[in-house]
């Protein structure tokens, strides 16, 4: 894969790639020349790479330095369970302790196999920003109410004016559910952001 093999226009449109709106709430949060980790890559990854520097873990080999203003971790792909697969945790632990990050971007591994990152979630850094897509999918959603809660994190969603504490809701995954389906305009894709 290389950037000129990409249709952007389409990448947008199938739903691939982080949006717009997010970029720019993380160009927000972290300050120009930050280092962002991203869990998977793609064409999302090559625009913040114009803004930050960018880290990728991917397990897919045609993805691998396909932008060469990108670091890329090349992580496989193991079962988890008879279900679900998630990246290679010992080779996780080893290359991510090179790395320094200030914010931290969860776009893959794709489908089902993205909440496997809560099993696996002691390997990355809760002083950084977190930023989760796909958010409307309901295990990413709890997974990210549950880790604002149990760290005192506030939600950050787009589109908002200010951030969501949870610590007070009586029942935090329907008041988000709420939030997301009034404050987002693009229902079949939504993001959150801890802070």
């Amino acid at each position: 894969m290389t950037e000129e093999s990409i249709n952007k226009d389409n990448y947008y449109k199938e739903g691939w790639a982080i949006s717009p709106e997010l970029i720019s709430h993380i160009k927000k949060i972290v300050p120009k020349r930050s280092s962002i980790l991203e869990l998977g890559s793609g064409y999302g990854s090559y625009i913040l790479s114009e803004y930050a520097q960018m880290t990728c873990v991917e397990h897919d080999t045609e993805w691998i330095d396909s932008f060469p203003s990108i670091k890329y971790i090349y992580a496989p792909l193991i079962n988890i369970d008879k279900k679900t697969k998630w990246y290679d945790p010992k080779i996780l632990k080893k290359e991510l302790s090179k790395v320094n990050y200030d914010l931290l971007l969860i776009d893959g591994p794709p489908r089902k196999n993205r909440r496997n990152f809560f099993k696996n979630m002691d390997l990355f850094s809760l002083n950084v920003p977190w930023a989760f897509d796909d958010a409307n999918r309901k295990e990413i959603l709890i997974g990210a109410i549950d880790i604002a809660l149990k760290y005192n994190k506030k939600i950050s969603p787009l589109r908002l004016k200010h951030d969501l504490d949870i610590s007070k809701s009586k029942n935090p995954v329907k008041d988000v559910k709420k939030m997301l389906k009034k404050d987002f305009a693009d229902k079949k894709k939504s993001h959150l952001i801890l802070v």
